[in-house]
Formats: C-alpha cells, sequence, structure tokens
C-alpha cells in the first residue's frame, strides 16, 4: 500500500481493517470504500488498473520568438520597467518582422529576487508587431506588478504569434484601406483592455429578438439571404412593454395607443408584417405577431405589435423606437 502513495490517514485505516497490499483493497466492494475513505481512492485504484486516465503537466516548449533581458540592478520602480520594455518591445518586433509574423498573446515575465514569477499577459484580436502600440497596451497591465525589492530579469515572450504581411503605404496622400483596417484593429485591442468589446451579426432567423447576435469584433460576418428586407427600428427594447391600443376594427392598425400613462395620437400606421412562430425552435401554442409600423403625432415613429389573431384576444405590445 505505501507503493501506492496513499495519505497517511488513508494508510492507517486501511491497515486497521487489515488490509496490507492492493489486492486486500482490490477484492473489497467498492461502495463502502468510497464512503468511508472518499472518492479520491476509488480513482487511484481505477488509474492503478489503467481504468482512468492520470492527467500530466507537460513542460510547453519555449516559444519561437522571446527577448530576455538581466538586469544589473533590480527593477524597483515603473518608469525603470518602461525603460526596460522600450528596448525589448522593438527587439522582438524585429524578429517577428524578420519571419513575416504578428504577435496574438504577448507575455511578460517579471522575476524578482525572492525566486517569484510575475506575470501580465496581452491578448490582440489582431496579429501585431508595432512597439508603440504594443507597449500602450502593456501599460494597464503593469500597473498589477509589484516589484517590491525589484525585478532582476524580464522575460518578453510572443506565445502565439500569425503570418502578418508588411503594409504597403499608398502612392498618394490619405490612408490606405489597410492602413483603415490596422488603426481600427489597434482602435478595438486598447478598448478591449477594459471594456468587453463586440460587434453585432445578423442570425438567420426572421423574429425580432433573434436576428442578431454578438460576435467577436474581428469575426468574419456573412449576411443570410433576405435577411433586413424590410425595415427595423434602430432601437429593439430588450423587454416588449405592454401597450393599450384603440383601433377601428379589431384587425386595423392602431389610432391611439396608451403607453406609459399618456394616450398617443397616431397619425399614420403601416402594416402589418406578420411573424409565425419557428417551428423548429418554439413551442406549439406560441402566438403569431402582427407588427406595425406607426408615426405619432409629435414626429416619434414606433414598432407595435400585436401578439395572437385579432379574434382570439390579443394583446399589444411596444418592440422597437425608429428614430
Amino acid at each position: 500500500l505505501p507503493a501506492m502513495r496513499l495519505p497517511v490517514p488513508v494508510l492507517v485505516g486501511l491497515r486497521r481493517l487489515g488490509l496490507e497490499r492492493a489486492g486486500d483493497v482490490l477484492r473489497q466492494p467498492r461502495a463502502p470504500l468510497a464512503r468511508r475513505f472518499g472518492a479520491p481512492l476509488v480513482l487511484l485504484l481505477d488509474r492503478m488498473l489503467g481504468e482512468a486516465a492520470t492527467p500530466f503537466r507537460s513542460l510547453r516548449p519555449p516559444p519561437e520568438f522571446q527577448v530576455v533581458r538581466e538586469m544589473m540592478e533590480p527593477l524597483i520602480t515603473r518608469g525603470g520597467i518602461d525603460a526596460a520594455l522600450s528596448r525589448m518591445l522593438p527587439a522582438l518586433c524585429a524578429q517577428l518582422g524578420d519571419a513575416g509574423r504578428g504577435v496574438l498573446r504577448l507575455v511578460l515575465r517579471a522575476h524578482r529576487g525572492d525566486g517569484t514569477v510575475q506575470e501580465a499577459m496581452l491578448g490582440l484580436g489582431l496579429p501585431s508587431r508595432d512597439p508603440a502600440h504594443l507597449h500602450r497596451l502593456l501599460e494597464s497591465r503593469l500597473e498589477a506588478l509589484e516589484p517590491r525589492f525589484g525585478f532582476e530579469r524580464l522575460d518578453l515572450l510572443a506565445e502565439r504569434t500569425e503570418p502578418l504581411a508588411s503594409l504597403q503605404s499608398g502612392m498618394v496622400a490619405g490612408a490606405t484601406p489597410a492602413a483603415d483596417a490596422a488603426a481600427l484593429a489597434q482602435l478595438i485591442d486598447r478598448l478591449g483592455q477594459r471594456l468587453a468589446v463586440w460587434r453585432l451579426a445578423p442570425r438567420a432567423s426572421h423574429w425580432p429578438e433573434r436576428a442578431a447576435m454578438k460576435v467577436d469584433p474581428f469575426a468574419s460576418i456573412a449576411t443570410p439571404l433576405g435577411w433586413a428586407a424590410r425595415p427595423r427600428p434602430l432601437r429593439l427594447l430588450r423587454q416588449p412593454e405592454q401597450i393599450e391600443v384603440i383601433a377601428v376594427l379589431p384587425d386595423a392598425p392602431p389610432r391611439r395607443i396608451h403607453w406609459r400613462g399618456n394616450w398617443i395620437e397616431i397619425r399614420a400606421a403601416e402594416g402589418p408584417e406578420r411573424f409565425e412562430p419557428e417551428w423548429w425552435r418554439d413551442r406549439p401554442d406560441r402566438p403569431v405577431r402582427d407588427y406595425y409600423r406607426v408615426e405619432c403625432a409629435d414626429g416619434t415613429r414606433l414598432w407595435v405589435c400585436r401578439a395572437g389573431l385579432p379574434e382570439a384576444s390579443p394583446r399589444w405590445f411596444l418592440h422597437g423606437v425608429f428614430a
């Protein structure tokens, strides 16, 4: 049993039961062992028999692109760290440029004199090898470093890279499309260090609350056929607000609506546009919706819907605002 590397309390408990060898334990019922000594003992037995995998931490190979600086004097101040990075980043970007690569994941490892290591990690949406841009992005990460008695060594590692072609300047004054894309990528990278950055992408659904989804700001977007064929409101309410409606006929457009305690006169209306439930994902009893684009007396344009057929006591909702 000692060869199984069992915890001392478990080893003592098994010996009190007269179990001295691994074979003695394997012949016992699993359930009583698990109740008395816990699931780790059962898992250890399965790993010993090869019935469960034994995870291990593999050694990661060093990154292909890295710059290491040994300090003659420990770095204590933020100014000293910035000065060291101002020399290390151009050297790393030169390596990337020679290989035609750009960094997507940049890691700074700071080794303190007491043997501890601190890390500052930076993730980018698009590959880059601009030292000034990378230094600006690292500034917010450096605030978390605690030098105490000083950093004796700095490692700058490009852990993840991608091919990056050089940007060719245009023959005329003004930014090229490639330069504009690079500038936008740098802006998104800076915002992404402090905020959650995303963009909206169309989704293949005619149901309004499903017609768009959040995606990565650098993700490629394909517009489904027929998407946005009809005008849609600029602002869709997160939760539709129920309203009261007066209409000339049950299936006619609204003439007046009661919203947030006020009656609003409708000057013009267009519709209806019917939305049927999506049978492959909606429940069978979900009511249909008839949407109207209405213009109020003050010029405000709203998107209102009638949930349910006119003869089935439908409910009215305000779902969006055009302007």
